[in-house]
Order: structure tokens, then sequence, then C-alpha cells
């Protein structure tokens, strides 16, 4: 079961995007996501509102679920005597933490968000823009 880190795809062009940007490293999305994977995410986040000057229907996504890496088979540089990760090259995450759950940041490593394989079909099915997808590893 892969999960994905996802990310904004800085080199799209300036188009109205369906994730249109990340706010303190959370996902923004327009109505037209929420609906297509609004009900799948709805146990994992919080989805809030935000107000726009152009009237333009956005939504914060507050994950709710802060997973531990596995930290042995993750490579990453470490903050010196600590599991504090500065940068992570391979996530790796064990399938029991991750089974059931479509959208979560890593605990210990605010930046990322890790989306589910559902999440991932969801997107790419509908068309959805505006996200970049790195797989990650489940063992």
């Amino acid at each position: 079961m892969p999960v994905f880190r996802a990310s904004a795809d800085e080199h799209a062009k300036a188009l109205p995007a369906d994730f249109p940007t990340f706010v303190s490293h959370a996902l923004v999305m327009r109505r037209t996501a929420i609906d297509i994977l609004g009900d799948l995410i709805a146990e994992d986040c919080e989805i809030l509102p935000l107000s726009t000057d152009d009237n333009v229907e956005l939504f914060v996504i507050n994950a709710l679920r802060h997973i531990e890496m596995d930290y042995d088979r993750s490579v990453a540089m470490y903050l010196t005597g600590t599991k504090i990760p500065l940068l992570v090259h391979k996530y790796v995450f064990k399938k029991e933490k991750v089974d059931g759950i479509h959208l979560f940041r890593p605990q210990q490593r605010g930046g990322d968000t890790i989306v589910s394989e559902a999440f991932y079909n969801l997107y790419t099915q509908a068309k959805l823009t505006g996200l970049l997808f790195k797989e990650v590893t489940v063992e």
C-alpha cells in the first residue's frame, strides 16, 4: 500500500489550482477538491474555511494525525543528539501505523503532508491540480 508525500507544484503555470498553495505547511484546497476528497480525509483532519478578499472559496487542511516515521530505516539528517529530523531524504513508515489513514503529518517533522494511495488515486482520477507527489515507503 503506497503512500505519498504531497508538496506544492512550484513549476506549474500560474493558473487556478485545486490546491493553490501551502500555508505554514498546511494544504489549502478549493471547493472542487473538498467535494472530491473531503469524505475520505474527514476523520484525519479539520477542514477550515478561509476568508478571501475575492470571495474564492478556500479551505485550509489541519492534519489531526501525526505518525512517527521508522527512524532506523528512514534516511534523514537529524539535529545532533536527537531524533528530530532537519531534512528527510526518504521516509519509511510502519504499515500498522498508517493503515486506514488518508492524510497525516510525520511526528517531529511538521512540514510534510503524507497522503494515502486512495487520496492519490482520487486526485489523479479527478484531474485535480496543484500538488506533486513522491512515493514514500511503507513496510
